[in-house]
């Protein structure tokens, strides 16, 4: 990642609309269908075939990529490899930094408020806990919370912001980059969908608590006194609602378009999914979800 990210930043006396240009030529646009990826196979897992004769899905996004995990099978890809605009995906990559550095239970003291986009409600002065941000952050897409993590980090928000650089280096992403820990648009802040698939697959895996709070549809939480309430919904609609969603992050701005990453567990399989540039993200995640399940069976077989 770190020489992709100085391939760019030789870029940066170029307009904007020139840098995303040749920031984005040469990664291929393509659907294809099974290759291994992501994990070693176990001894005996369940592997996905494909058996469908469907045509190629109408979608709105730009970029996606869906993977059996059981098995690191590719489901479905197109412009894999592709940066795009992230938006608030990168929200994964934030509770992972807070994660690893505060207990859950550390008390922290919101600073002056002043996040533009989805919040929480958070308020100058108010003590709370580090795991009732987190569920702000997740949940509700809580760019206030975000931002209180960040700062409270010791040496800041730059200090923050560079854990998950390194954090996004260690987990193998090769064409990440992140610029704040909100998803805020900048021609420095880019993801692909395989790396999005990544990084969640590794939140999911190593973080239980990441992925109990990712699985949640509605939660209250308050600040430390009990005075302030926050009731926080999820901005992923298909939580709770869609069979065998459980999370994992939505992500929208007016430049990037939709996001969505989603875990799928149903009938034995766990499939993740990331979609960037979509108009209708819902939509979309849906109707890959369903294709997957009309096209694909599942058997098991003994590793060679």
């Amino acid at each position: 990642m770190t020489a992709f990210v100085k391939n760019v930043q030789n870029l940066l006396p170029l307009s904007g609309a020139v840098l995303v240009l040749m920031v984005f030529m040469g990664f291929a646009s393509r659907f294809h269908g099974q290759e291994a990826v992501l994990s070693e196979a176990t001894a005996q897992y369940p592997i996905p075939t494909f058996y469908g004769d469907t045509p190629e899905l109408q979608l709105s996004a730009r970029g996606l990529y869906a993977v059996d995990l059981n098995s690191g099978r590719v489901l479905i890809s197109k412009n894999a490899d592709q940066p795009l605009l992230p938006a608030s995906t990168v929200k994964i990559a934030t509770a992972l930094v807070s994660l690893e550095h505060y207990g859950q239970d550390r008390v922290l003291t919101v600073g002056k408020v002043s996040t533009p986009g989805n919040t929480m409600g958070l308020r100058t002065g108010e003590q709370i806990s580090v795991i009732a941000l987190l569920y702000g952050l997740l949940v509700h897409s809580g760019n206030d919370a975000a931002e209180v993590l960040a700062a409270n980090y010791p040496g800041g928000r730059g200090n923050f912001v560079a854990a998950m650089n390194a954090l996004a280096d260690r987990v193998g992403l090769t064409k990440t980059h992140f610029i704040n820990p909100t998803g805020f648009d900048g021609y420095l802040e880019f993801s692909t969908p395989r790396d999005l698939v990544t990084l969640a697959t590794y939140a999911v895996d190593n973080a239980p608590l990441f992925a109990e709070i990712v699985a949640t549809p509605k939660v209250r939480v308050t600040s430390i006194d009990g005075g302030i309430k926050h009731d926080l919904v999820s901005t992923n609609k298909l939580v709770g609602k869609s069979l065998g969603v459980v999370g994992v992050k939505t992500g929208s701005t007016a430049q990037s378009g939709e996001s969505l990453v989603t875990l799928v567990e149903r009938d034995g399989t766990k499939i993740m999914i990331a979609i960037l540039g979509s108009s209708d993200r819902f939509s979309d995640t849906e109707t890959i979800i369903n294709w997957i399940y009309d096209n694909y069976t599942w058997g098991n077989y003994s590793a060679p």
